[in-house]
């Protein structure tokens, strides 16, 4: 776990701040219709039990703080921001943060931007939804460690990679488009 409050250090509350003022230069989080976005995917039992402020700061720190309060509740967070922030420099001061917590505290880790964390329970309602994800192939790389990060929460993800050989690549793709319950676009400066 990143920082616990179940028979594990408990973050200072200076060491929780700084992590609010490094999430908070993440565009995802600043930004409140992303920072919604996050929030709607954290496990069920985190995102009903936040108490949302229209102050950006006071509602990441509510963010946060709830987090904190279960099992794996901050890594789930932290691994969200990153799927959707991507190495953003934002990010890069996120890890910053982690990173000298971790150092000042011997149970703390980070979870690794290439290889995120297996959430502990899929939910239900991840494991019927196909998630279809649309990427330039400059971004291939990110697209699969996206894809891999997805199914290990029990989603089911499909990549045009996964078409196999001989099959005829636009109905593949629309017969997928078709099937999806959710579309991932992947933008970044390559896909422009």
């Amino acid at each position: 776990m990143l920082w616990r409050n179940d028979n594990g250090p408990n973050p200072k509350p200076t060491q929780k701040m700084q992590l609010v003022d490094a999430l908070l230069q993440c565009p995802t989080v600043s930004n409140r219709q992303t920072r919604d976005t996050v929030v709607n995917d954290l496990p069920v039992e985190i995102k009903h039990n936040i108490q949302r402020n229209a102050d950006n700061r006071a509602d990441v720190v509510n963010i946060v703080t709830t987090a904190l309060n279960y099992r794996g509740g901050l890594e789930s967070l932290i691994e969200l921001v990153r799927m959707y922030e991507g190495p953003s420099i934002g990010m890069q001061e996120v890890d910053s943060v982690i990173a000298a917590v971790s150092e000042a505290t011997s149970n703390l880790r980070i979870p690794s931007p290439v290889k995120p964390q297996q959430v502990e329970e899929p939910l239900n309602d991840r494991e019927a939804k196909l998630l279809f994800i649309s990427y330039s192939h400059l971004d291939k790389n990110y697209a699969h460690r996206l894809a891999e990060s997805l199914e290990k929460k029990g989603f089911r993800v499909w990549i045009s990679d996964r078409i196999e050989y001989g099959l005829e690549w636009p109905r593949e793709i629309r017969t997928h488009l078709e099937k999806c319950s959710v579309f991932v676009l992947i933008m970044t400066p390559s896909t422009l």
